[in-house]
């Protein structure tokens, strides 16, 4: 996997400012993820290109989750 390879519709992103969603494709280097590397629902990126102008950060969502990933990412927070 490349850095420039964008991250897959697994996820969405939304500016912590204006609450919108990003709707342009985002890449992995954009992130300041490795090749390979998956983002963290619920952490927040660097991120300033929002069309807003005011946003520095996005917060990454899942778009689409089914029961057990739901109870394994609530186990593995409740775990910290």
């Amino acid at each position: 996997m490349e850095e420039n390879e964008k991250i897959d519709g697994r996820f969405a992103f939304k500016c912590t400012f204006c609450k919108k969603p990003i709707v342009r494709p985002i890449t992995r280097k954009e992130l300041g993820l490795q090749p390979g590397e998956d983002p963290v629902m619920g952490k927040l990126y660097r991120y300033a290109k929002c069309y807003c102008g005011f946003g520095r950060f996005v917060q990454c969502e899942r778009t689409s989750m089914s029961a057990g990933e739901i109870e394994d990412e609530i186990s593995r927070n409740m775990a910290h």
